[in-house]
């Protein structure tokens, strides 16, 4: 192992992601191919966690009025975001 205490900055990243295995029942797999199929799901759950944050940005949604971000951008970001409310 490279670092031997946790990095205060990777810890606190990694903080979402373990919201969302916990929130999701992701953890404690029964086999490998929970496993993975639990990895993949948690890359999807965090993927549509980051776009609905991005969507609430005040930034992009000051850039979405200024028409700087294209309708397709956010088209796709509802979609994605619509099929787990």
């Amino acid at each position: 192992m490279i670092f031997s205490t946790p990095v205060p900055y990777s810890e606190e990243r990694l903080a979402g992601v373990r919201e969302l295995a916990h929130d999701h029942l992701l953890f404690n797999p029964s086999s490998l191919e929970e496993a993975n199929r639990n990895v993949d799901k948690l890359c999807e759950l965090n993927l549509i966690q980051q776009v609905r944050l991005a969507a609430l940005s005040p930034a992009v949604n000051a850039a979405w009025g200024r028409g700087k971000i294209d309708e397709r951008c956010f088209g796709a970001m509802n979609s994605i975001c619509a099929r787990y409310r």
